[in-house]
C-alpha cells in the first residue's frame, strides 16, 4: 500500500510540476569507479530535497515554522542558482581534519564563486570501517555520529607515537611526552629544517 501511494505521489509531482521534478533529480554527476563506494548515493543525496517539496504538494509544511522558512530559502537558493555538488575527496578532508583553522576566521572570510553550493564528504560508513570500528555494532545513523563525534575529539587529543616523542626530544622539545600527534607533527615540522642548518 505504502510503495503504490509513493508510485502515485511521484507520478502527480512529475505531472503537476516537471522542471521542478527534473531540476530536484535530473542532474546527475560521474564520479571515479574508485570513489563511488566513499559516498552516499545521489538519490540518497536529493531524497530530503524531494520529499520536503512533495510534502508541500501536500499541504503537511508549516511556513510559519523558523526552521521551514530556513529550508525554503535554501531549496530556492539551490534551485536559483542551480547549485553545484562539490564532492570532498576523503585525502582532503583528512588534511583538512589535520589543519589547524586560524582563531580569528569568520564565515565573513570564505568566499566560493558560487552564491549556493553543496558540499558531500565521504559517507560515515566509510570513515568508520577505516578507524577500525566494526559496522556490525552500529545500531542507526545517529549513533554512527555519536561515535564519529567521539573518534574525532580523539584523534584530536591522540599522544603522540614513541618514534615522534624520540624525534621531538632529538629536536629539541624539552617536554615531548606531553605532545599530541598534531602537536608533534607541527613541531618536527617547524624545527626539522633548523636542526638541520645547525647540523
Amino acid at each position: 500500500m505504502f510503495i503504490e501511494t509513493t508510485a502515485k505521489l511521484d507520478r502527480a509531482f512529475q505531472k503537476q510540476c516537471p522542471q521542478l521534478y527534473r531540476n530536484i533529480l535530473g542532474k546527475r554527476y560521474i564520479l571515479p569507479q574508485y570513489r563511488i563506494s566513499h559516498y552516499e548515493s545521489q538519490d540518497a543525496l536529493n531524497q530530503p530535497m524531494y520529499d520536503w517539496f512533495a510534502d508541500v504538494l501536500r499541504g503537511r509544511i508549516n511556513f510559519t515554522d523558523d526552521l521551514t522558512g530556513m529550508r525554503l530559502v535554501n531549496y530556492a537558493m539551490a534551485l536559483r542558482y542551480d547549485r553545484p555538488t562539490l564532492y570532498c575527496e576523503r585525502e582532503l578532508g583528512e588534511a583538512l581534519q589535520r589543519t589547524d583553522l586560524p582563531s580569528d576566521l569568520t564565515v565573513a572570510d570564505l568566499n566560493f564563486k558560487w552564491p549556493q553550493l553543496r558540499i558531500i564528504p565521504e559517507k560515515q560508513a566509510a570513515i568508520l570501517k577505516r578507524n577500525g570500528v566494526d559496522l556490525r555494532l552500529v545500531s542507526s545513523r545517529g549513533h554512527a555520529t555519536a561515535i564519529l563525534t567521539n573518534l574525532f575529539v580523539w584523534l584530536e587529543h591522540e599522544p603522540a607515537s614513541e618514534k615522534q616523542k624520540r624525534y621531538c626530544r632529538f629536536l629539541g622539545h624539552p617536554e615531548p611526552w606531553q605532545l599530541t600527534k598534531r602537536e608533534a607533527n607541527r613541531w618536527i615540522a617547524q624545527h626539522k629544517l633548523t636542526k638541520a642548518v645547525k647540523l
